[in-house]
């Protein structure tokens, strides 16, 4: 293979790693805030016979916010968008 085969070869898999996790990226920005809305919903579809104000507020404060914890842990540790492939 040819140096200059080989260059142009390594900038395509650059180019689809870089796609690949701009797309993980983006689904994660789609996927925070419904994990939010899925943690409240089941945090109050699973308590009994309260007050509707206190069933929502310990939902959103409990359900909403460890399920936000969890998936702000996740993002956070993804690694970062790869560095362009060099010329």
């Amino acid at each position: 293979m040819a140096r200059s085969d080989r260059i142009q070869h390594s900038h395509r898999a650059g180019d689809r790693r870089i796609l690949r996790s701009l797309i993980d990226h983006m689904i994660d920005t789609l996927t925070t805030p419904v994990a939010v809305i899925a943690g409240t919903i089941l945090t109050a579809s699973m308590m009994g016979d309260i007050s509707p104000f206190l069933m929502w507020s310990l939902a959103i404060i409990a359900g909403g916010g460890v399920s936000a914890l969890m998936q702000g842990g996740t993002v956070a540790l993804r690694p970062p968008l790869p560095a362009p492939p060099e010329a």
